[in-house]
């Protein structure tokens, strides 16, 4: 059955990346989003020699995802990526040129029939004309994050969802406001998983599954 699968904040975690890429069965009509922050905090980094090449590994590995995927794959930009882009247009940080073009050009959103896949999240005051009403820094950096319905679902990490939950940093989950909104950032450096999140498209339901470095976990109904 066919399914959209989306993750956030990997934030340089190769081992459960791969693990949660591996995850995403693209077939049947399946498709999976990455929502960005797929770049590692620099403060965990060892200079500004090991950001970049952790950076440009991190970068490297999703490029060949979307580009093994035929076009089923899809990676977003994060804030972390649209700093790095500034940092390396205005001559403070250089990177592989590939590289840096392939991430300039990420999109900021996607849309389907039913969500709207986002790093942040939007300006949901424009109504239906968010897509002209939401600046940049908005859709990579919401700040502060708004809870309640909208015309589609939003998906987004950014912000770890044990925060919003009001739970312990090793919270296991994703947090859902009850309505319209779907928060998967999983604190990944911290917590060692990443919330995988899948949509049924015949079910019209969402579940979502724990990645490690070993594997994935039970797929378990969205609950608020």
């Amino acid at each position: 059955m066919p399914y959209r699968y989306a993750m956030s904040d990997s934030h340089g975690v190769l081992d459960v990346l791969d693990a949660a890429l591996a995850a995403c069965e693209l077939a049947d009509g399946s498709e999976a989003y990455l929502l960005g922050d797929m770049i590692p905090h620099r403060e965990t980094c060892d200079g500004e020699a090991d950001f970049i090449a952790r950076s440009e590994a991190a970068l490297a590995r999703v490029r060949e995802w979307c580009q093994a995927s035929g076009g089923h794959a899809h990676a977003l930009m994060g804030n972390h990526e649209y700093d790095l882009v500034e940092d390396v247009r205005d001559g403070r940080l250089r990177m592989d040129d590939g590289l840096f073009r392939w991430c300039r050009y990420l999109p900021l959103f996607a849309e389907t029939e039913d969500q709207i896949f986002v790093h942040a999240g939007i300006d949901e005051e424009a109504g239906d004309l968010w897509q002209v009403g939401s600046p940049d820094v908005t859709l990579v950096a919401k700040n502060p994050i708004t809870f309640g319905t909208f015309e589609k679902d939003i998906i987004s990490g950014h912000v770890s969802a044990w925060e919003l939950a009001g739970r312990p940093r090793d919270f296991a989950g994703i947090f859902w406001d009850g309505a319209s909104h779907y928060f998967i950032d999983g604190a990944t450096e911290t917590t060692g998983h990443i919330p995988l999140l899948r949509y049924d498209l015949d079910a019209r339901r969402y579940e979502f599954a724990l990645v490690t470095a070993h594997g994935v976990g039970d797929w378990q109904p969205v609950v608020r």
